[in-house]
């Protein structure tokens, strides 16, 4: 017999939203100084689980080529799972045209947790019981290569590794298509 929901959020959309205000919060921790640039991105897994995903850029003032990179977001496999990540590295911007970037990102600091719907196990008793957490948490490091027109959209193909995944690894293909926010103009 199935649980009542009793109106209670996922626990992915909690996840989100504690990733979410701490990337905000070091972005406002940090604009005195270094000027972050905010995007807010659709994500999609495999260009059709729906998703989105938002992250900040702190240039470095001595390297203005370089910059830290933080993204957090979620995305939806209809029928299958839900899956939130949060990843942190460097991103690379080549100047092409007058506003045009071409970008690489490293992000070797990836996590990803996977969320399944409703889900029971049997116990050796032979007991039905429902699982409190189902699913699964990964280490998630990432690729990504892009174009951006500086302060307004950008366009990213992201490459995560999930791994240990059953025993072996699984790429990801990530596609993300957003704005660019930057506090200081």
């Amino acid at each position: 017999m199935p649980y009542p929901s009793h109106g209670r959020r996922p626990i992915s959309l909690q996840a989100l939203s504690l990733a979410w205000c701490l990337l905000a919060s070091l972005s406002l921790a940090q604009a005195q100084d270094t000027g972050p640039r905010l995007s807010l991105a659709y994500r999609g897994n495999n260009l059709w689980s729906p998703g989105l995903s938002a992250g900040a850029l702190w240039p470095r003032p001595a390297h203005p080529r370089w910059a830290l990179s933080a993204q957090a977001g979620a995305y939806w496999d209809p029928g299958s799972h839900t899956a939130t990540f949060l990843q942190a590295g460097w991103q690379y911007r080549h100047i092409w045209g007058v506003k045009t970037h071409y970008t690489f990102g490293l992000h070797p600091l990836g996590r990803m947790r996977s969320w399944l719907p409703r889900t029971y196990a049997v116990l050796p008793a032979g007991e039905v019981q429902r699982v409190r957490t189902p699913g699964r948490g990964y280490l998630a490091p990432g690729l990504s290569l892009g174009l951006e027109h500086q302060q307004r959209w950008f366009a990213r193909l992201h490459l995560l590794t999930l791994f240990p995944y059953n025993t072996a690894l699984l790429p990801q293909i990530h596609l993300a298509v957003g704005y660019l926010l930057s506090p200081k103009s």
